[in-house]
C-alpha cells in the first residue's frame, strides 16, 4: 500500500520526511515542475523546529536560514 501526498509545500514535504523515516512507501503529487529558489515563510515556529528536529533536518534548516537580524527593518 502507499500514501498519496498531494502538494509538495512545507506540510506535504515534512510527511514524506516522517514517512521516509518509518519505510512507509508514498507518492507525492505536484503540479509545478519547478523548485522555489526561496520559501514563502519568513519565520519558522518552535514547534516546527521540535517536528524538524525529530525528523533529522533541524540543524540543516539552522544553518541555511537567515538572521532574525536582517528582518527587524520590515
Amino acid at each position: 500500500m502507499k500514501i498519496g501526498i498531494v502538494g509538495a509545500g512545507p506540510v506535504g514535504l515534512t510527511l514524506a520526511s516522517f514517512l521516509k523515516k518509518y519505510r512507509i512507501s508514498y507518492k507525492m503529487y505536484e503540479q509545478n515542475n519547478d523548485l522555489r529558489n526561496h520559501p514563502s515563510a519568513h519565520l519558522i515556529n518552535s514547534l516546527s523546529m521540535e517536528i524538524f528536529s525529530e525528523i533529522g533536518i533541524s540543524t540543516e534548516i539552522r544553518e541555511r536560514c537567515e538572521s532574525l537580524m536582517n528582518f527587524r527593518n520590515y
